[in-house]
């Protein structure tokens, strides 16, 4: 018998490095930019300054925190980005479907679909 719970230990921790108001106290809650993550995949969305400003918020809670990020977590302050199997363009004001999800949908009728079949895509 055993118990893997790892995701959701990292995804507890992102949701408190992030200011997720269900877990922190108040005041240090993130109140200014939205706010998504999950596991490790942490976004900030709102105007440049908040997420600047919420961005080094995050820096600070890991150094003290003691959590690291790969080189390749630094910010991204990508206008175009996959996320979940969707492609967010904020250039362009659009959402759309990923090539990924896009290539399993063309391969499977969705007139004879059913919605587990769908969520399982």
């Amino acid at each position: 018998m055993g118990h893997v719970c790892a995701p959701e230990i990292m995804n507890t921790i992102a949701a408190v490095a992030v200011g997720d108001p269900l877990l922190v106290k108040e005041q240090f809650a993130e109140k200014d930019v939205e706010t998504h993550w999950l596991i490790d995949n942490i976004r900030f969305f709102g105007d440049k300054g908040a997420v600047e400003a919420a961005t080094r918020r995050l820096d600070s809670f890991a150094k003290e925190a003691g959590i690291t990020w790969k080189p390749s977590d630094n910010v991204n302050r990508s206008q175009k980005y996959e996320f979940l199997g969707v492609v967010f363009s904020h250039q362009d004001n659009v959402v759309s479907l990923g090539s990924k999800i896009k290539k399993k949908l063309s391969s499977c009728s969705l007139s004879f679909i059913s919605a587990s079949e769908l969520e399982s895509l």
